[in-house]
């Protein structure tokens, strides 16, 4: 039993994540805790993915923060039963470029487990490791509304490489609440729709929070 590279790319999207950010003070912290729910359907396949996710970030400087995040995803491509674990470290470089916008590179280590599941060959585990870099920028339109974009490469060990681009949208409750909804495209035929809520732990606010 193989999966092809795009299956494995999917299953990464399903927990992997992108640098969280929230405003301060017409700044940006990056101290943050968020939830996150994906669904993953692919043009070559029948069947889908969804998974949770668990992220969060820490400021460690001005301008660097580390992040981290672990999740779990199922479902059934091309009459397989798949199940995906997935961790990732990450070091996040930021810095704003105008009021309010603000741009970040990330790089992070990925590990996944699988285990396949087939009807008539049995289950099956595969492992694998990589990294993804990620660029992205983002804009608070509003004090409650913020907007952003963001570019990926995930090279994943034997599995090959992919790249893709996202965009997003982030609506806050609160100063330290936070509901996202996005869109991405981690490879030629994957699409992959995730809806989060993340919380802030910094207390002082000018601004209303943003990420990307």
């Amino acid at each position: 039993m193989i999966l092809n590279r795009n299956i494995l790319c999917g299953l990464i999207a399903v927990a992997i994540f992108v640098p969280a950010s929230s405003a301060m003070s017409g700044e940006f912290s990056y101290n943050t805790l968020g939830v996150g729910y994906s669904s993953v359907n692919y043009d070559s396949h029948s069947g889908a993915l969804a998974g949770l996710d668990l992220s969060g970030s820490f400021e460690v400087g001005s301008n660097v923060a580390i992040t981290a995040a672990y999740g779990k995803g199922d479902g059934t491509l091309d009459a397989v039963e798949v199940t995906s674990t997935t961790g990732g470290v990450g070091l996040t470089l930021h810095t704003p470029i105008a009021p309010g916008t603000d741009v970040g590179l990330n790089l992070s280590f990925i590990q996944m487990d699988l285990e396949i599941s087939h009807p008539f060959f049995g289950i099956a585990s595969v492992s694998d490791s990589g990294n993804q870099i990620s660029f992205g920028i983002r804009h608070l339109v509003s004090d409650t509304l913020e907007i952003g974009a963001s570019y990926s490469h995930l090279s994943l060990g034997d599995s090959g490489s992919s790249s893709g681009m996202g965009i997003n949208g982030r609506f806050y409750t609160s100063e330290n609440v936070s509901l996202a909804v996005g869109y991405s495209q981690p490879d030629n035929d994957i699409s992959v729709v995730s809806f989060g809520v993340r919380w802030t732990f910094d207390s002082a606010r000018t601004i209303a929070p943003g990420g990307y």
